[in-house]
């Protein structure tokens, strides 16, 4: 079950960055989808949508 929500929030997550602009993502794109190769137990995702994002 844990993973599985971990799959989704990367996924989720990586769905975003790819859509979204660098100039709304703080911090360099390619690394915030490296997180998703580290078994992160879904923090990297979830500091990702609070941390990572800017507003617009």
């Amino acid at each position: 079950m844990a993973a599985a929500a971990e799959t989704a929030l990367k996924a989720a997550m990586l769905f975003d960055l790819r859509r979204r602009p660098a100039s709304q993502v703080r911090g360099p794109k390619w690394l915030w989808a490296s997180t998703a190769l580290v078994n992160t137990a879904g923090i990297a995702p979830l500091s990702y949508f609070f941390v990572g994002r800017t507003r617009r």
